[in-house]
């Protein structure tokens, strides 16, 4: 008796190379986290080889916050020249100005985290004044220089009414998926 045939997925490898965030978020537990570790450059250049090796395409950036990793920009380089589809879930407030830096390195698609239908709400619900701004205006930005723009948003008591709201503007901003 011969065993079906099974392709194997690509694997998919979330890295949290940093801790440190600038929102205060009131459901993590690193909100405004000043934590000094860094996921290396050197180390991350020893990994991607090993990661390739083992069935990994697709690397995604997590925190607290990666867009405040000063070498973020060359983290993507490194992967995307890896074979690497590269990803990074943000709140958004960076994003504006490290765009083009990232969608230059390869960054393949942006995942931003929205949790309320408007600025008032959004910006209320992570205690950061701007953020919902600056993550529109980032996710319209990295849509026009061809990385693939998200959002998560986490649906509670707290927000699950302006959930038509925030559909409406996503749609508008050309997000692609939303979760």
């Amino acid at each position: 008796m011969s065993t079906p045939h099974m392709t194997e997925r690509d694997r998919y490898l979330f890295i949290r190379i940093l801790e440190a965030c600038n929102a205060d978020c009131f459901m993590f537990e690193f909100a405004l986290s000043r934590d000094t570790f860094r996921f290396s450059v050197a180390d991350f250049t020893d990994l991607m080889p090993k990661a390739h090796a083992a069935g990994v395409r697709y690397v995604r950036f997590t925190g607290g916050e990666p867009l405040m990793h000063t070498e973020v920009v060359e983290l993507v380089r490194i992967g995307t020249a890896h074979g690497m589809r590269m990803s990074i879930i943000t709140n958004g407030m960076m994003l504006p100005r490290k765009a083009e830096q990232l969608a230059e390195a390869g960054l393949a698609q942006i995942i931003v985290s929205l949790d309320g239908g408007s600025a008032k709400t959004h910006d209320l619900y992570r205690r950061s004044p701007g953020m919902f701004d600056n993550g529109l205006a980032g996710l319209r930005r990295v849509a026009e220089l061809g990385v693939l723009p998200r959002v998560n948003t986490v649906v509670g008591p707290h927000n699950y009414a302006e959930m038509p709201e925030l559909q409406r503007v996503l749609t508008e901003a050309g997000v692609k998926q939303w979760e």
